[in-house]
């Protein structure tokens, strides 16, 4: 999984968000990580949880658990809607990405 790799799925992952009009619930940071996490998953890049939140030192309310939970929200509802590659994602989505890359 490449930086680039896991770039393009996280355009790809934050496209369905878009398309369905979820992609308000990506505003905070850990909804962030969790889509980074997702797309490092699935290109098989080893990136842990703790990885992803230690990259956020001073950030409040950035703990395992509350993370287990925004993902397991984002998961299910990813799962829920096939992934539309023609779609375009919110712009604030891709920099965001772009960040945390």
């Amino acid at each position: 999984g490449s930086a680039q790799a896991i770039k393009e799925r996280c355009r790809t992952i934050l496209t369905v968000f878009a398309k369905h009009g979820m992609a308000s619930r990506l505003g905070t940071l850990i909804n962030m990580l969790c889509v980074v996490y997702i797309a490092c998953r699935q290109e098989k890049a080893s990136r842990t949880i703790r990885e992803l939140l230690a990259a956020f030192p001073s950030e409040k309310g950035l703990t395992t658990a509350a993370f287990g939970k925004a993902y397991k929200k984002l998961d299910a509802m990813l799962k829920a809607h096939p992934q539309d590659s023609d779609y375009t994602a919110s712009m604030r989505g891709v920099a965001a990405v772009e960040e945390f890359l």
